[in-house]
């Protein structure tokens, strides 16, 4: 009977023991792809300041703090609810509302003009600066979607559902705006009166992916950051029945 038990007792042990060195391997392999995508938010995030973008950016980063602040606020889920679509509101259909009406603000006769004005200084060398500034955005999407210039889907897989989701709509975005910044490059490059109104709707659509993808970059910073410096007991624990 004793003999039973102590080979239970050592089966028990061995099993706990498995699965604790399995949830420790697998918050490792967490802090790694949580580390990595930490890097990639830091390089779109100073791409986009490099760009002039900083208001958009501030926007974003904002709605995430407003969205924090009804978070911490508390209540019950039907008025935090509320909370959360007034303020996605307000950064995304109002801020649409002021984009197309200072848009609408300018003449499509003088845009055009400017156009061609900027593409008069590049003389001979207006194709090649068209290729060149169209290759480039298209090239950054395509490493983008490859996973050279972002986590891929099977690294982020390892981290909870939620972080997954968001991190992979972060890329669907980021790639949405670059396609439009190749149709406003076309348009720059290619100045034609009658392309003005489809360029007008990529700038708003362009803006208001920049908001939401801030958004996203500040909120899976944040997250970034509790995967890098949680205790190793917490990270054993949220990954035993994983």
């Amino acid at each position: 009977m004793n003999a039973l038990f102590s080979v239970l007792l050592a089966a028990v042990i061995a099993f706990a023991g498995w699965v604790i060195k399995r949830a420790l391997n697998r918050a490792h392999e967490q802090t790694r792809v949580a580390s990595r995508l930490h890097a990639y938010l830091l390089f779109w995030q100073k791409r986009a300041l490099a760009t002039g973008l900083w208001p958009i950016f501030h926007l974003g980063a904002q709605w995430y703090a407003d969205d924090q602040a009804a978070m911490k606020a508390g209540g019950s889920k039907d008025a935090l609810g509320k909370r959360l679509l007034e303020n996605e509101q307000k950064y995304q259909a109002q801020m649409e509302e002021k984009f197309r009406a200072e848009i609408a603000k300018h003449s499509d006769e003088p845009i055009a003009l400017i156009a061609k004005t900027m593409l008069e200084k590049f003389g001979n060398q207006r194709e090649e600066v068209r290729k060149e500034a169209i290759g480039q955005v298209l090239q950054t999407r395509r490493e983008l979607m490859e996973g050279h210039a972002y986590v891929s889907d099977a690294d982020l897989s390892v981290l909870d559902f939620s972080t997954l989701a968001r991190a992979v709509e972060l890329r669907l975005t980021l790639a949405g705006l670059l396609e439009q910044v190749a149709g406003i490059f076309q348009f720059v490059t290619l100045p034609d009166e009658s392309m003005i109104k489809s360029m007008k709707e990529q700038i708003v659509i362009a803006l208001l992916a920049g908001i939401r993808a801030a958004y996203a970059i500040k909120l899976l910073t944040a997250t970034c950051e509790g995967y890098r410096h949680r205790g190793k007991l917490a990270a054993i624990r949220a990954n035993l029945f994983a």
